[in-house]
């Protein structure tokens, strides 16, 4: 009976251990919203709008708000309240396991005027003790990278060679290339084996994991200070969210090549000829 127990309360943490993993897929805009005066505005319903809809919520007794659980992306928010200009702030980038955190000013008027907010969101989020870096479509569009995404780790301070664990597997913030956890839209990925991302060659140690570019929406590097629910790693964490549907229809094409004038000869073919 009491190995039965056991048993039973091992499956319960190791299930409540996979749900923490899979919980950073998404972003969270929060903010407080403020009269012209510097005073409070309760009860504002916030609306924002991003690729996947809107989500509406409203203003505590403080005049903050919060909106957990966003695909990431590029949102707008806008704010009503009767006695109020309606207020709206465009162009909000979410990014993967951050909050943006947006201030905005209500001013007395009517509805049917909108007064629209510009400007871009801080940069720094204050809200998590994480360090590291974010990889989006347009970085990783702009940037010359390797054919897999391990090879584009290498952009963040703080990550190098690991030498024969291989280059998918880097090195990051001192630890080897086996003690990262590797995370794809909220999954634990990382090779029970080993410890490191994707197949594993003797030769070329670890030759990474085969979800291409084009599928990546980004890419969260975490070198330092991450949060409790991603144990298990005495390196870093990379978690990496993929691309969702949209209303667009939209492709891409690509393609690999070597030139012969860039690639040395073999070093016996001389002799072989």
């Amino acid at each position: 009976m009491h190995a039965r127990i056991s048993a039973l309360l091992l499956a319960f943490v190791l299930a409540v251990a996979g749900l923490a993993t899979a919980q950073e897929t998404t972003g969270t805009i929060s903010g407080r919203i403020l009269d012209a005066q510097g005073l409070a505005v309760p009860g504002a319903t916030v609306t924002v709008t991003g690729p996947q809809g809107s989500k509406t919520v409203v203003t505590d007794s403080t005049g903050r708000f919060n909106a957990p659980f966003l695909t990431p992306g590029v949102y707008s928010i806008k704010t009503e309240l009767q006695g109020f200009k309606s207020a709206e702030k465009k162009d909000i980038n979410v990014r993967l396991g951050q909050t943006a955190d947006i201030p905005i000013t209500m001013e007395v008027g009517g509805l049917t005027e909108t007064v629209e907010v510009t400007g871009s969101t801080a940069a720094i989020d204050t809200t998590t003790t994480t360090i590291g870096a974010n990889l989006d479509t347009a970085q990783l569009n702009q940037i010359p990278v390797g054919r897999t995404f391990a090879q584009a780790l290498y952009l963040t301070p703080g990550v190098s060679s690991s030498g024969t664990a291989g280059q998918a597997n880097p090195s990051i913030s001192g630890g080897t290339g086996l003690e990262n956890q590797y995370v794809v839209d909220g999954a634990n990925v990382t090779n029970t084996g080993y410890g490191g991302l994707g197949s594993y060659s003797r030769t070329f140690g670890s030759l990474g994991n085969a979800t291409p570019y084009d599928f990546i929406k980004e890419i969260q590097v975490k070198t330092g200070g991450y949060e409790a629910e991603f144990g298990r790693a005495t390196g870093a964490l990379v978690n990496v969210q993929t691309k969702t549907g949209g209303n667009e229809y939209h492709g891409g094409v690509g393609y690999y090549f070597t030139p012969k004038s860039l690639s040395s000869t073999p070093r016996f073919d001389d002799f072989l000829t």
